[in-house]
């Protein structure tokens, strides 16, 4: 067990390290500043093993605070945490001291759903208006509203609110007394998705009380944001270079504005959201359509499948949590869980391996010989036309 020191100023982030830590069984002291966490060293507290360090910090840096400790002689063990994915940001973070460097930075975005209900009052819509309260009124002004808060929004916080009305009233001869509203309010961090929400909650109410409704507001929890597991990546890059060495390999830079429940996962284990090609057109148009069945099915089975052949703890080792070998079955099992029960079954411990939806293909490439065996049975088969397909090998999901 080892004492642990984390300086992360994202509170939500930090008892998500503090949360996987402490189930690992170590001890964890976590600050919100570098200014607090050299009080602590300054005050005698200094029987730390670790430390983990968020570059960007309110006042004092990451980088700042690994210098002093190296300039107090201290040999603790430093490990950068940073959302910067420039390779010169890694150079200036390991020359300061650091012993390793992690890149969390996110890959889409996480979001929070919302339903919201106006309750107004109902009245003849021609022969006595005044008598009635519009609710539709309402709901209009605060769609002009949450357009209007869009320029207070950071662009490096990646925030996307995009709402709908699906219920406008029940006549045309009728106030509208009952309107409803659905929006997704995304963003790349938790609190940045916290602190949109926020402005976007003040203006529904605001845009109510200036109609004279009532309003009701619902907030449900979506994803949490992606941010993939650089390690996991390479690997899966060099797979799919070596098995499909004529098709665009990239990773994407920047952020999607989709949602994808791997996010959810990742918050408590190591894994990545890949994707392989095969179809074209938009997402969520009524155009997108499969182009090649065998590379959106079968490829990423063989990208998957080829984890255990480049590093056999990647696929079959559980060890992210307690290190259990967990077996075929209880994988199959698992994939056939809704998203949200395999992540409780993960926080209970039940499962630890990567990417189970994946689990009943690669097995049955492994029960045929691997990949190559596939390979050979796929050209003594007979073969079947297809549109062409998509060329590039990465494709986010998105929700």
């Amino acid at each position: 067990m080892a004492r642990i020191l984390v300086v992360e100023d994202e509170e939500s982030i930090g008892e998500v390290i503090d949360l996987n830590l402490s189930l690992a069984g170590h001890s964890v002291v976590h600050v919100t500043s570098a200014e607090r966490a050299q009080d602590l060293w300054d005050n005698g507290d200094k029987n730390f093993d670790i430390a983990l360090l968020d570059i960007m910090l309110p006042g004092m840096s990451g980088v700042s605070l690994c210098e002093y400790f190296r300039e107090m002689g201290s040999d603790i063990g430093i490990i950068m945490l940073s959302a910067k994915s420039q390779e010169q940001d890694k150079v200036i973070a390991l020359s300061t001291g650091a012993d390793d460097y992690i890149n969390c930075s996110a890959k889409n975005v996480g979001f929070v759903a919302k339903t919201v209900k106006f309750i107004g009052k109902e009245a003849h819509a021609g022969g006595a208006p005044w008598d009635g309260i519009n609710a539709l009124n309402a709901a209009s002004l605060a769609l002009m509203a949450i357009n209007s808060i869009r320029e207070t929004l950071k662009d490096q916080d990646c925030i996307r609110i995009h709402p709908i009305i699906t219920k406008g009233g029940t006549l045309v001869n009728i106030v509208p007394n009952d309107v409803r509203m659905e929006m997704y309010v995304r963003g790349a961090t938790i609190d940045a998705i916290k602190d949109a929400n926020a402005k976007v909650n003040r203006a529904i109410k605001g845009c109510a009380y200036a109609i004279g409704c009532e309003v009701e507001i619902t907030d449900l929890p979506g994803y949490l944001p992606v941010a993939d597991n650089l390690d996991l990546a390479y690997v899966f890059e060099a797979n799919a270079k070596a098995l499909y060495p004529e098709k665009i390999v990239r990773h994407e830079e920047g952020i999607g504005g989709g949602s994808s429940d791997v996010g959810d996962v990742q918050a408590i284990m190591p894994c990545i959201q890949g994707g392989i090609g095969g179809f074209r057109n938009a997402f969520h148009s009524k155009h997108f359509e499969l182009a090649d069945e065998n590379l959106a099915f079968v490829a990423p089975a063989k990208v998957i499948s080829d984890f255990a052949k480049t590093n056999e703890n990647l696929t079959i080792k559980a060890g992210f949590l307690d290190g259990k070998v967990v077996d075929v079955a209880t994988v199959e099992s698992l994939a056939k869980l809704p998203s949200r029960d395999i992540l409780l079954a993960t926080v209970l411990g039940a499962f630890n391996a990567p990417m189970a939806a994946f689990a009943r293909a690669v097995q049955a490439i492994v029960d045929k010989g691997g990949v190559e065996a596939c390979e050979k049975a796929e050209e003594a088969a007979p073969a079947e036309e297809t549109a062409p397909a998509a060329e590039a090998v990465e494709a986010p999901a998105a929700e």
